[in-house]
């Protein structure tokens, strides 16, 4: 009499395992490349925050870097950026794209009247890699260093404050 488990039955379990040893680790990339972008645009957020414009434009495509350089450049000695907070993180259905929303809260060093933008940002994971893809003013005042759109913004959404610092 045979008590202990067939030869059969093991490889059946053996076969059995490793076909399901893949479907975690589809699960465990995802779920690694959301929380890569979650620490990712925070900290690209506290870099903004901090005037870290070289870690910034790091992660952006070369000729948005190179904009957003410009943009710095014109405007650096009389910006001061308060706070920041990241209000939202949505990912795409295939978790390779995500939008992010955060807020800043900033002022003009001769006019220190504090401001507040809300910015959207697209990000999309290229080789491997996440990448900040586009950023635009979604609500708040005008804000120097993120280029408004090429069509008038809603009523809604209207500037109430020049994106350049006031004329002493």
């Amino acid at each position: 009499m045979n008590r202990g488990v067939s030869r059969g039955a093991w490889y059946v379990a053996g076969a059995l395992l490793l076909a399901l040893l893949p479907v975690p680790a589809c699960l465990s990339a995802t779920q690694q490349r959301e929380s890569s972008l979650v620490r990712m645009a925070r900290t690209f957020n506290d870099d903004w925050r901090w005037g870290r414009w070289e870690a910034v434009a790091s992660v952006m495509p070369p000729d948005e870097a190179r904009l957003f350089r410009e943009r710095v450049a014109s405007l650096e000695d009389e910006l001061e950026l308060a706070d920041f907070e990241v209000t939202a993180i949505d990912f795409g259905a295939d978790s390779k794209t995500a939008t992010v929303v955060a807020t800043f809260e900033w002022y003009w060093k001769s006019d220190p009247r504090v401001r507040k933008t809300t910015v959207t940002e697209r990000w999309s994971a290229e080789q491997g890699a996440w990448q900040m893809i586009e950023v635009r003013r979604t609500r708040g005042e005008r804000f120097g260093l993120v280029p408004e759109p090429a069509t008038p913004p809603a009523p809604d959404s209207a500037p109430t404050e020049p994106a350049v610092p006031p004329a002493m």
